[in-house]
Order: structure tokens, then C-alpha cells, then sequence
């Protein structure tokens, strides 16, 4: 039993995470041009009226 679950947790923990780490920064970059993105449209608003 130990010997099954020994190769499959670290297996699960190691495909957990990969995943994860690369979403989180999708995630801030996405959020980080989306607040650019509005920024500039804001400005543009303005500097229009």
C-alpha cells in the first residue's frame, strides 16, 4: 500500500501545482492589461471631453 501511494501523491502534487503556477500569472497579467486597458480608456474619455 505505502509503495502505491508514495509514487501517486507526489504525482498528484506535482501535476497540481504546474497547472496553478502558470494560471496565477495569467490571471495578474490579464488583471494587469485589463487595468491598463481601462486606464487608457479612461484618459482617452477625458481627454475627449
Amino acid at each position: 500500500m505505502p509503495q502505491d501511494l508514495d509514487p501517486i501523491s507526489p504525482s498528484a502534487d506535482h501535476n497540481r501545482p504546474e497547472p496553478d503556477r502558470p494560471s496565477h500569472p495569467m490571471g495578474a497579467s490579464l488583471l494587469v492589461v485589463g487595468g491598463v486597458t481601462l486606464l487608457i480608456i479612461l484618459l482617452a474619455v477625458m481627454s475627449s471631453f
